[in-house]
């Protein structure tokens, strides 16, 4: 079993980058300056604070959109040809 460092996870993406660069800009732009009055506050940035270190947006998107475009395109061409599977059951009832 992989276990993770402190530093793998400091390299992961944080949520922020799975948004487009050009929004995360933007609300870089408006966010910056409240960035050190909010960490003075104690007050989260919901990681626009961590982003702004790692402006990974498009290292994010090149890793993680092909395989979800590649999901739904698996997923529309079963639905497409009538093979679209039942739902997946999770175990719990409903």
């Amino acid at each position: 079993a992989a276990s993770s460092t402190a530093s793998d996870v400091s390299q992961l993406p944080c949520h922020i980058s799975f948004l487009a660069p050009a929004t995360n800009d933007a609300l870089l732009r408006l966010l910056t300056p409240l960035i050190p009055v909010a960490n003075a506050l104690g007050a989260r940035m919901l990681d626009f604070d961590v982003y702004a270190g790692t402006r990974d947006a498009e290292q994010t998107a090149r890793l993680t959109l092909p395989p979800v475009v590649a999901f739904f395109k698996r997923g529309l061409r079963r639905v497409q040809s009538g093979r679209a599977a039942a739902p997946e059951t999770t175990g719990v009832d409903a």
